[in-house]
């Protein structure tokens, strides 16, 4: 089953930059922080919906000096949105506001995923159940024997497939079909009565 995602979790890095060449002026992550969560509100994106997920000190060795130089502190933000307009949206915002050029250091999609999730896969499942016992019918009946009860029924597999869960286009405005479609698979061996 095809399932477009219903959340959508992006997870944006913002990093202190330097503001002169000679490395004696950089901008603080606070400053860099307040500007983010602006860009990202202006783009309708809720505070219930900004997880603060890492907060790192970055930093290089000079071997000549001996000594750590060039000393940044990051941070990272999952946010949740809805839809690939959504997306459009805080990319459109970050830009504006000069972000992207200069202080956001990662944006991809952390995860997709859907509210009804759990419904869908026990959808799966009944239809898994019926097409074994259709496919055990028509063999069956090409003997000219009929289908008894089921004996036992043994999964196999059921995963949830987000393969390319990066992708990313604006091709369809309005829709989810910019983000990979999630697919949902079950896969069970059935043992039926033969009468």
């Amino acid at each position: 089953m095809q399932l477009s995602p219903n959340e959508i979790i992006i997870a944006i890095k913002y990093s202190e930059y330097w503001t002169l060449p000679d490395e004696k002026q950089k901008t603080p992550i606070e400053d860099i922080e307040k500007v983010v969560l602006q860009s990202l509100k202006s783009a309708g994106v809720k505070a219930e919906n900004m997880t603060f997920s890492a907060v790192r000190l970055e930093r290089e060795y000079d071997r000549n000096k001996r000594r750590f130089h060039k000393r940044t502190l990051s941070k990272s933000v999952n946010i949740c949105v809805y839809t690939a307009d959504d997306i459009a949206r805080v990319i459109k915002a970050l830009e504006k506001d000069n972000l992207l050029e200069r202080a956001v250091t990662e944006f991809r999609i952390a995860e997709v995923r859907h509210t009804e999730m759990e419904n869908y896969k026990q959808q799966v499942k009944k239809s898994a159940v019926k097409d074994a016992k259709a496919k055990a019918e028509l063999i069956v009946g090409t003997m000219g024997q009929q289908l008894g009860d089921i004996v036992t029924i043994k999964e196999v597999s059921a995963r949830k497939d987000t393969q390319g869960m990066s992708a990313y286009s604006t091709a369809n405005p309005g829709t989810n079909s910019g983000v990979s479609a999630m697919t949902i698979s079950y896969e069970l061996e059935a043992v039926f009565e033969i009468e």
